[in-house]
C-alpha cells in the first residue's frame, strides 16, 4: 500500500505532540508500506529521512507556519489564504497524479486545506486524525485571546470559518481518528457521522521509555513536575499557589511568555524551584522517572496529550485538569477543576504524606507498535 502522509510539518526536531506524533506514525508504517509525506517548507524540496521521502511545499503565503508572525492582521490573511491556496492546491495534485497514492492521511493541516481538496478531485480517500479542534477553532484550542476561559460564544468570523471548512473540505474527509473520546462526541455534534469516526489514543516509544534506567537519591526532595509550553491555556500559572510552603522542589521544562511571571512568584513564595531547558527525549524520561507527580494543568479542553502519557509509561503519577479527554486518562480523585489551585494543592499535599510514591496506573496507554498495527488495521478498509 502506497501511503501519503500530511502535516504542517515534519521533522524529528520539533517539539509539538502533533509533529512527533506524524514522525514516528510516518517511520513506523514505512516499516511494511511506501511512505512519502506532504508537508510545509520555506520553499519547494524533495529529500528522504529514512525510508521516507518527503516533498516541502512553499507557504506562498504572507508566512510560513514554521514562522509565525504575531500580528492579529497578518494571521487572518494567512487563513484566509490556507482556505483557498491554489498555488499548493496545484503543486499537491501534481504530487499525488506523480505517486499514485492509495490512501492520505492528513493531520494538522491548517496550512494545507486546498491539499484535501486536490485528494478528493482525484478520488483518493482521505483519513483525518484530529489533534485539537482546528476545524472547528481558529485558534485550535478554544480560547478567547485573555486565555482564561474556554470559548462558549465563538466570533462570527469563527463561526463563518466553521462553515467554509465543513462545505468546502470536512465532507471530503472519508473517515476522521479521533484520540479521545470527548473530541469524538464533540465532531459528532457538530454533524459527522458517528460512523466516520474512530477513537484511537494516541502512543509512546515504551521499549525507549523502559530500557531508560534511573537511580533516585533516597532522601531527595518530593518533586513537582511541570512539562510544556509556558502560556496561559496551559494553565502553569496556577501551580506557584497551589505549591506555596509546601515542603517540595518545583521543576519547570518548558519555556513561554509566562515565565518571569512564575520565577516572579517563586521568588516571592519562597519556593524551591528549577527551570530545565530543552532536553534530548531520553533526558526526559529521566526527568519523569525521577520525579514524584506531574501537574497537568490545562484550561483549554486537551485531548490526549503524549506529555500525560509518557509520564504515565515512566511510573509518574499525574495531577490534571478536569476537563477535555483528560478524565479518560487520569483516576478522577487525581483531577481538579480547571484554575483551582486550592483542590491541586489538596491533591499534591497527599501526595507528599504518602511515605511511598504511587505511581500512575490509571490508563493502559498504547505502545507504538500497538498503534501502528491498529491503525494498518484500519487502513485495509480502503484496500
Amino acid at each position: 500500500m502506497k501511503i501519503c502522509i500530511i502535516n504542517d510539518l515534519f521533522s524529528k526536531d520539533f517539539a509539538g505532540g502533533a509533529e512527533r506524533y506524524t514522525y514516528q506514525l510516518a517511520e513506523k508504517l514505512s516499516e511494511n508500506d511506501e511512505v512519502f509525506v506532504v508537508t510545509s517548507g520555506p520553499k519547494d524540496k524533495i529529500y528522504t529521512d529514512g525510508k521516507v521521502r518527503v516533498y516541502d511545499i512553499k507557504p506562498f503565503n504572507v508566512y510560513w507556519v514554521g514562522r509565525r508572525k504575531n500580528s492579529s492582521v497578518f494571521r487572518f490573511l494567512w487563513h484566509l489564504f490556507n482556505m483557498f491556496n491554489i498555488y499548493r492546491f496545484e503543486k499537491a495534485k501534481e504530487i499525488f497524479k506523480q505517486e499514485k497514492p492509495d490512501i492520505i492521511i492528513a493531520n494538522n493541516i491548517t496550512s494545507f486545506y486546498s491539499v484535501i481538496h486536490a485528494a478528493s478531485r482525484l478520488k483518493i480517500p482521505v483519513i483525518q486524525v484530529l489533534h485539537d479542534y482546528s476545524y472547528l477553532c481558529p485558534k485550535a484550542y478554544f480560547m478567547k485571546n485573555n486565555e482564561n476561559h474556554i470559548c462558549r460564544s465563538p466570533y462570527v468570523i469563527c463561526r463563518l470559518r466553521e462553515k467554509i471548512l465543513k462545505s468546502f473540505y470536512r465532507e471530503k474527509i472519508d473517515l476522521f481518528i479521533s484520540p479521545s473520546r470527548f473530541l469524538a462526541e464533540l465532531m459528532i455534534k457538530k454533524g459527522i457521522p458517528r460512523k466516520k469516526l474512530e477513537v484511537l489514543h494516541n502512543f509512546v516509544e515504551s521499549d525507549l521509555i523502559n530500557k531508560t534506567k534511573v537511580r533516585k537519591p533516597t532522601k531527595s526532595k518530593f518533586t513537582v513536575l511541570y512539562v510544556g509550553s509556558l502560556v496561559r491555556h496551559k494553565g502553569p500559572q496556577i501551580i506557584p499557589d497551589a505549591v506555596k510552603g509546601l515542603d517540595c522542589k518545583f521543576v519547570i521544562r518548558g519555556d513561554g511568555p509566562l515565565k518571569n511571571y512564575l520565577e516572579r512568584k517563586m521568588r516571592e513564595y519562597d519556593i524551591d524551584y528549577e527551570f530545565k531547558k530543552k532536553l534530548p527525549y531520553q533526558e526526559l524520561i529521566r526527568l519523569y522517572k525521577t520525579s514524584d507527580v506531574l501537574i497537568f494543568p490545562s484550561i483549554w479542553p486537551e485531548n490526549c496529550p503524549i506529555t500525560v502519557l509518557e509520564a504515565m509509561e515512566s511510573g509518574l503519577r499525574v495531577i490534571a485538569s478536569d476537563v477535555g479527554g483528560l478524565p479518560e486518562l487520569v483516576d478522577r480523585k487525581f483531577l481538579f477543576k480547571p484554575g483551582e489551585s486550592s483542590r491541586l494543592r489538596d491533591i499534591i499535599k497527599k501526595q507528599i504524606s504518602r511515605k511511598k510514591k504511587i505511581s500512575s496506573k490509571d490508563f493502559r496507554v498504547n505502545d507504538v507498535h500497538e498503534y501502528a498495527k491498529r491503525f494498518r488495521l484500519i487502513l485495509r478498509k480502503f484496500e
